[in-house]
């Protein structure tokens, strides 16, 4: 059960609607009478969400920012009609060339890529979102280098070759023109690392538990997406007999008294 509020952005004054988990909830009743020892929180977080988190992160930044974000969609053929769907999606993001560093003394910092396509982020913009929620290029390579890493991606989340050789491209920011002549950097973002941070504790700088992110389906075709997120506060952990256990298994025999 959530609770949904009604909410204002503090800094631009957009009215917002807040999916938070009601606590207390009670537990169904069980044959065994156990009663559980902790929540699982459940989070619905749209791409709208994500888009306008990361346009308010970045306004921190460059303050006259303007951003574009789009889902990558892709899933995995079904192998018969009861089969679970399988899909992915990444976040394909733009940023205005006002990030771009104007000064010509940075040297090596901030600088992107080996190319032409090579420019000087503003450090706080590089270090705080692009780097942060970027592909990792090694990541990339192995997952190319290997059929049997190809074909487990493309079997449990829709993965195909040339999706991820897109991915590849835009691992590094890149510079595109658009027809009015207008300059945009454009990168490959991890729908994973921005959930991360969204749900960070900003007194810890850390999550408060281990996040498992459900497959994603789409809102609207070729459009929205969202993702079901699922924060555990805390693994459960136990005592095991070694000697005991090795009996079960018939790795031990039992002593006669």
């Amino acid at each position: 059960m959530s609770l949904i509020i009604e909410a204002q952005c503090p800094k631009c004054g957009a009215n917002l609607q807040v999916e938070a988990p009601m606590a207390n909830t009670p537990a169904p009743s069980t044959r065994s009478k156990l009663q559980p020892v902790g929540n699982i929180l459940v989070y619905k977080i749209s791409s709208k969400a994500i888009d306008l988190f990361i346009r308010e992160k970045a306004k921190m930044y460059v303050p006259d920012v303007k951003v574009e974000i789009v889902p990558r969609y892709c899933e995995s053929k079904k192998k018969n009609e009861y089969a679970p769907k399988k899909s992915y999606a990444s976040l394909r993001i733009a940023f205005s060339e006002n990030i771009v560093e104007k000064a010509n003394d940075l040297g090596w910092y901030g600088k992107i890529g080996e190319s032409a396509d090579s420019v000087n982020i503003i450090p706080s913009m590089f270090h705080n979102i692009i780097e942060a929620y970027s592909y990792r290029p090694s990541d990339i390579d192995a997952w190319l280098d290997s059929y049997k890493n190809l074909e487990n991606l493309e079997e449990r989340h829709g993965m195909t070759e040339a999706y991820i050789s897109d991915l590849k491209n835009f691992a590094r920011p890149r510079r595109f023109k658009t027809a009015t002549g207008d300059s945009w950097i454009v990168f490959a973002a991890a729908p994973e690392n921005v959930i991360r941070d969204m749900l960070t504790d900003p007194a810890t700088g850390k999550v408060p538990g281990r996040i498992e992110i459900s497959n994603p389906y789409e809102i609207q075709k070729g459009g929205e997406v969202e993702y079901i997120v699922y924060l555990h506060p805390g693994e459960i952990s136990y005592n095991d007999n070694p000697h005991v256990r090795a009996m079960l298994l018939g790795e031990e025999k039992p002593k006669n008294k």
